[in-house]
């Protein structure tokens, strides 16, 4: 599943070589038609008591409230929502900066969005060896930490015009790697505090996540300026602001919490 994200570009680049911009959405189309019937056809109910009342509105609301209420919550919350706002701003800026700006081939630009899904990946690896020593906080004072120097690397690189693939491409990948860190803990923290409603808060953290992901995702594309400045500097601000909220809201409710 981890390599999907960075065979993607590759397929897509080679379906725009050989059959033109169409092609890709014919067959994101045709997996999404396929997905569909699938899930419906073989993914059955694992709710042995369904409860009649999960879907009352007045109920979801009622939980969403409390739980973003709950200091250690919404600090995981807003914490990976940053972190995942840079990838985002990557997600959306990157085709502008890499092809526009600096003259990548459609057909090679799957190869350089690739490195940063690898790092993603080798976060995860390192996130998971970690959990075997270390605690939530540790993890997640590593990852954000990393966040911040990754995003203020990319941007710094940006003001300065280094005008290369590569001052993109290799801080973004270490960016991901503390994606990687970040990205598993904060979920595991907001979901501690809910053990009895893990599925509310769950979505409640994706809807978080991809709304904020989306508005920066659009302010990336609304700025760009024909340069790499807007796309580094919205992730050099998302890693900062990850950071911070670990330090400011997350490590304190922890703390309040293990006393």
């Amino acid at each position: 599943m981890a390599l999907l994200p960075a065979i993607a570009p590759l397929a897509g680049g080679a379906l725009l070589g050989a059959f033109g911009w169409r092609a890709n959405f014919v067959v994101m189309t045709v997996f999404g038609v396929m997905a569909t019937l699938l899930t419906a056809a073989k993914l059955s109910e694992t709710l042995r008591h369904p409860d009649p009342q999960a879907a009352n509105p007045t109920r979801i609301l009622s939980n969403f409230i409390r739980m973003l209420q709950h200091p250690q919550y919404l600090g995981c919350a807003l914490a990976g929502a940053c972190a995942f706002c840079g990838l985002f701003a990557f997600i959306s800026g990157s085709s502008f900066v890499l092809i526009g700006v600096f003259g990548v081939s459609e057909q090679n630009f799957g190869f350089y969005f690739g490195a940063p899904v690898i790092g993603y990946m080798i976060g995860t690896q390192i996130g998971g060896r970690m959990t075997r020593n270390y605690g939530i906080t540790t993890i997640l004072s590593v990852g954000t930490a990393c966040l911040a120097l990754a995003g203020a690397l990319i941007a710094a690189l940006a003001i300065i015009r280094v005008d290369h693939p590569i001052a993109v491409v290799a801080p973004m990948a270490f960016y991901m790697i503390a994606v990687g860190l970040v990205l598993p803990q904060t979920l595991a923290g907001a979901l501690t505090p809910f053990p009895d409603r893990a599925g509310t808060a769950s979505s409640l953290l994706g809807f978080i996540q991809m709304s904020l992901g989306a508005v920066v995702g659009a302010l990336v594309a609304h700025l760009h300026d024909g340069t790499q400045v807007p796309m580094a500097a919205a992730i050099g601000v998302m890693g900062g602001l990850s950071f911070l909220m670990f330090q400011f809201v997350v490590k304190p409710a922890f703390r309040k919490t293990a006393a």
